[in-house]
């Protein structure tokens, strides 16, 4: 009766593969880099304007808009308090923050990229993507139509690239699959096989007003998820060498168990669960979309990052307060649904 009751409650069985499995079977992750100086200096001085305003001395319409912009990415809330307060934002806000964005000329100019030991052009493999910090650029993440559903409204050429997906979370690397592949693999391990990524110093972007840090954040994630940057990333200074080592873990799934029922596997398929802006389910990209439907109820808009149709407005500065208190009710829930 015992053994009953313990299979009714768990059907399945959890066991440690019988085999390794070789590091080339599953995609490198993909490697997300945000500069925390989130504007070209000699083309906006946020520092400069914030004290013309706090004096209460003229600023140009250009100044205050873009002060506005800016107040959606930097840490300091003092600075909104003296700017006009829209309830939402045009599209603008996207070329605005690429026209203050000096990351970019770094990467055409100065930076090294090397995979594998094979040292590429770095503008041919970090594509910039809009993230909640702003301007960032990734590595083999997959280009946004294997992410987005057609609907979702996106910036220019952004979060874009000529690779083909080669992979998927269900079944892995397509067969007949080979080493250039796409997402990038690794085929050995050790530090020589991975991405070494070069980034020349920018302090002269450096404003400790809209951020007191000076570097880059770093996300590593699956190519298949969009990251919310504030939930999970390590911070990289200027004039150090940072080393990341990873782990993976693998777990698969028979897929006999897709014949039980939800109820009793108490698991998901990627091809069960519906998202309304994603092509796949991951739980970063349900967490990012959770977020955008219940910022869309709570303030009527959503925030310059998050997934929205062309009819979605997007929330301006006057909008912070509500979309905080929509992120941390947020937050709250997807911390106890997992220590269910």
């Amino acid at each position: 009766m015992q053994m009953w009751f313990k299979y009714d409650e768990n059907p399945f069985i959890v066991t440690l593969a019988t085999r390794a499995q070789p590091i080339f079977s599953i995609p490198f992750p993909a490697v997300t880099i945000c500069p925390v100086a989130k504007a070209n200096r000699t083309v906006f001085n946020y520092t400069n304007v914030a004290h013309k305003l706090w004096d209460q001395e003229e600023v140009t319409p250009y100044e205050r808009e873009t002060t506005q912009y800016m107040t959606m990415i930097c840490e300091n809330d003092d600075v909104n308090r003296y700017l006009p307060q829209n309830a939402t934002f045009t599209d603008d806000i996207y070329k605005r923050l690429d026209e203050l964005d000096s990351t970019k000329t770094i990467l055409e100019e100065s930076t090294i990229c090397t995979f594998m030991q094979n040292v590429e052009q770095c503008t041919n493999v970090l594509v910039p993507i809009i993230s909640d910090h702003g301007i960032c650029y990734t590595f083999n993440m997959l280009k946004r139509e294997d992410i987005y559903k057609p609907k979702v409204q996106q910036y220019e050429n952004f979060h874009q690239h000529n690779e083909i997906n080669k992979w998927t979370n269900d079944n892995g690397y397509s067969e007949g699959a080979n080493k250039n592949v796409y997402p990038r693999r690794a085929l050995q391990l050790g530090v020589e096989n991975g991405l070494m990524i070069i980034i020349p110093q920018i302090m002269g972007d450096t404003d400790y007003l809209c951020s007191a840090d000076f570097g880059y954040t770093v996300t590593i994630h699956a190519p298949n998820s969009i990251p919310t940057i504030s939930r999970n990333y390590f911070f990289m200074p200027f004039d150090t060498s940072t080393t990341v080592l990873i782990r993976p873990s693998l777990m698969t799934t028979s897929a006999i168990v897709k014949a039980y029922k939800l109820a009793d596997r108490q698991c998901y398929f990627s091809d069960e669960r519906y998202l309304d802006y994603f092509l796949t389910y991951t739980q970063e990209n349900c967490y990012l979309e959770c977020l955008a439907n219940y910022t869309l109820q709570k303030c009527g808009c959503v925030n310059f990052f998050m997934p929205r149709t062309n009819t979605t407005k997007i929330c301006g500065n006057a909008m912070i307060n509500c979309m905080e208190e929509a992120e941390s009710l947020i937050l709250t829930f997807f911390k106890a649904t997992k220590t269910e």
